[in-house]
Parts: C-alpha cells; structure tokens; sequence
C-alpha cells in the first residue's frame, strides 16, 4: 500500500504591493483628512476649557458676597467695592438689611450666569460646526489633490 498522494494546493492569490509612487498619492491625503479631523477636536478640546468659566466667575464672586455678608461695618463694605465689581452698588448702597442685599445680589447673580452660560454654549457650538466644517473642507480638499493620477518628475 502507497501513501495517498496529497491534493494539488492552488497558487495563493496576492494583491500586487503599492509601488512607491501610489503609497506617496494614497499618503498624502490621509495625512490631511486626519489633520483636518484633529483639528476638529482640538477645537472641541478648548471648548471644554472655556465653557466652566462662568461658573468659576460666579463662584468666585460668591465668596465676596459671603465675606460681604461677614462684613460688620460700613467702611469694610466700601472696600469691597472693587471686588463686588457689577453688585456694589446694590450691596452698599442698596436699601433693606445686609441679608436681604446680599440675598438679591446672588438672585441677580444667577440670571446674569445663566445667560453667561446660554451664551457661551451657543458661540461654542458655533464655533465647533464652522471648523468642523472648514476642517472637511481643507481634507475634501487635499483628497481631492490626492486622486490626480501621479505622474512621475521630468528626468533631466
């Protein structure tokens, strides 16, 4: 008895390789395309820097109105006067009890962080869909570039 014979392999099927001139073409726009998306998110990246910034204002302000609070004459209230900034004039020279002053500051406090924010968020969003589209753009752009067919320099 003879050992079977093994079955014919067929030839494996192999896609040419790239030659250096299309890896150069097909680089070149990827390259871009991946610049213009992350430009896109480093844009969304400082948006997430700048859209606390309200809230840090007002907490901030908060702490002076709490010292203003504390505060247990008038001629410590008038030196407060810079840091009360927008406030100063209703704490200090408002009418009614300290509390009661310091109580309709933060009230106006909040309205004024609420559209500080509504207003940031709005020119962030903005901001992010006009380089987000920009970024498109500039990479349809390069792509487009990119597709010409290569052709080789002028040998001299």
């Amino acid at each position: 008895m003879s050992a079977p014979k093994p079955a014919p392999q067929k030839p494996k099927a192999t896609a040419p390789k790239p030659s250096a001139p299309e890896k150069r073409r097909l680089g070149v726009p990827v390259a871009f395309l991946s610049m213009s998306f992350l430009v896109a998110g480093l844009v969304g990246l400082f948006a997430t820097y700048a859209a606390p910034i309200p809230l840090e204002r007002i907490v901030l302000h908060d702490v002076v109105l709490d010292r203003a609070l504390l505060a247990t004459d008038p001629a410590a209230l008038a030196a407060m006067r810079q840091e009360l900034g927008d406030s100063a004039a209703e704490v200090i020279d408002g009418k009614g009890a300290i509390a009661e002053r310091v109580v309709r500051a933060r009230t106006n406090m909040r309205v004024k962080l609420q559209a500080e924010a509504d207003d940031l968020t709005t020119r962030l969003r903005w901001m992010v869909v006009i380089v987000t589209i920009m970024a498109a753009a500039f990479g349809a752009t390069m792509a487009g570039a990119g597709s010409r067919p290569y052709t080789p320099p002028a040998k001299s």
